[in-house]
């Protein structure tokens, strides 16, 4: 390739149309650094759509789902993540991290409950910032003052000692499973009933209905026999 007979693509135009982050990411997501590939300017414009879905994702969900409620699956979800991440990183292999953010950020538009821990969300951000660290440095800005560069980066420790004191409770209504909820390992019965029964869902299902029975198996679940 050479620039005097017209066959490279100029960078300057693609940041221009796209982003200087969606170029360093669809660089990146080509393949092994070790490998040699094909450089199609489509895949610029895709990498910047999936900049754009991180970042509806923040604007939609930044003042309800992006809390300090616990939700285990997501956490479950970021600790894997992290985990890889690292590893790809130490490794050098940068198109197996941008696969590993999508997934997560896939992970978190298909959790129902669409509660995700704020914390989980600022560490993708971290591990998202060298890749893209214009977009990643202008959501993190909305939560916290530093800047991301002052901030630690993500072990998967972080949530594994946590995640193992507590547990999650099926709670069924005629023994078909509603929803399950996230408490502290060997909480007993009557305070998992009462975090059930406040539950949005399990509380319009009994509304007007009389519990004749409860079964409860302690660190499993909760059945209301109505």
């Amino acid at each position: 390739m050479s620039k005097s007979r017209g066959n490279v693509v100029n960078p300057d135009e693609l940041v221009k149309q796209h982003g200087a982050d969606s170029l360093r990411l669809y660089e990146v997501f080509l393949g092994p650094i070790d490998q040699t590939t094909s450089f199609d300017v489509n895949g610029v414009w895709a990498m910047k759509k999936w900049l754009e879905r991180v970042y509806n994702f923040f604007v939609l969900y930044r003042e309800t789902a992006l809390t300090n409620t616990r939700n285990e699956e997501i956490e479950m979800a970021y600790s894997e993540m992290v985990i890889k991440i690292n590893d790809y990183y130490e490794k050098v292999k940068l198109n197996l991290v941008v696969s590993s953010l999508m997934e997560f950020i896939n992970k978190c538009y298909q959790d129902k409950a669409k509660v995700i821990p704020l914390n989980c969300f600022l560490g993708f951000l971290k591990l998202l910032n060298p890749l893209a660290p214009h977009i990643s440095e202008e959501m993190w800005s909305y939560f916290q003052k530093k800047p991301i560069t002052e901030s630690s980066w993500p072990q998967a420790e972080e949530l594994s000692n946590s995640l193992s004191s507590q547990v999650n409770i099926v709670v069924q209504i005629n023994g078909q499973k509603k929803v399950v909820i996230l408490v502290n390992k060997d909480t007993g019965q009557k305070e998992i009933e009462g975090l059930a029964k406040n539950d949005p869902e399990v509380k319009k299902m009994l509304e007007g209905q009389k519990v004749a029975k409860t079964i409860f198996i302690k660190n499993k679940l909760v059945n209301f026999v109505i």
